[in-house]
């Protein structure tokens, strides 16, 4: 998350390392395969047996994957991991959405907007996700309301709600003893970043 901007590269390296140390943990404890690559049919027949233990796995498996996703959206050989994505982050949501500050809705907000329409993309799907990220984690998890601005707010090209967003995040007090300190950091930095950008995007 801290280097997407400087280095998408290396970005896209550390998420595909997160996605195999993911994949090995959750594939060790449900039936899913070691293997990816599997067919989507066999993949979906075997998600029900993820449990709630393996609700962290999973949903890092699914963060991980979602956001090198998003960093590759000219590869047609990765895009084809979204249903994946999908099926599994709405397992994770049937097992716990509350899971860290909400963020099984946040990913899914993020499917939602960046992938394309012909793959399912639904802005209305993609504001209801958010809607319920934002219940769970209150105005204390600045990175739900950062993917809402920068996935959301910019597939409508509403630049009103960007702006706002991005600025409500930059000028957010902070929460005393705040568990995501670090995150939310990155959060600011990332806000401010992409609010210098907005006029090109």
């Amino acid at each position: 998350a801290y280097m997407e901007e400087d280095d998408p590269d290396y970005a896209s390296l550390l998420y595909s390392k997160g996605l195999d140390h993911a994949w090995l943990a959750l594939s060790e404890n449900c039936d899913l395969s070691s293997d990816r690559d599997i067919s989507f049919n066999e993949f979906e027949l075997l998600v029900p047996s993820i449990g709630p233990d393996e609700v962290p796995a999973a949903l890092w498996v699914s963060t991980c994957w979602a956001q090198y996703i998003s960093l590759h959206l000219d590869q047609t050989s990765v895009m084809r991991g979204i249903p994946k994505v999908q099926v599994l982050l709405d397992r994770v949501i049937e097992l716990d959405e509350t899971y860290f500050e909400g963020m099984p809705h946040i990913m899914a907000g993020s499917l939602h907007s960046f992938k394309p329409k012909m793959m399912g993309g639904d802005t209305e799907a993609s504001a209801a996700s958010f809607a319920k990220a934002f219940a769970i984690s209150g105005n204390s998890f600045q990175l739900s309301r950062f993917f809402y601005a920068r996935y959301y707010s910019y597939r409508m090209m509403d630049l009103a709600l960007f702006t706002e967003t991005l600025e409500g995040i930059i000028n957010a007090e902070p929460v005393a003893g705040d568990p995501y300190r670090l995150l939310n950091t990155i959060a600011v930095k990332k806000s401010l970043q992409l609010l210098d950008e907005a006029d090109d995007l």
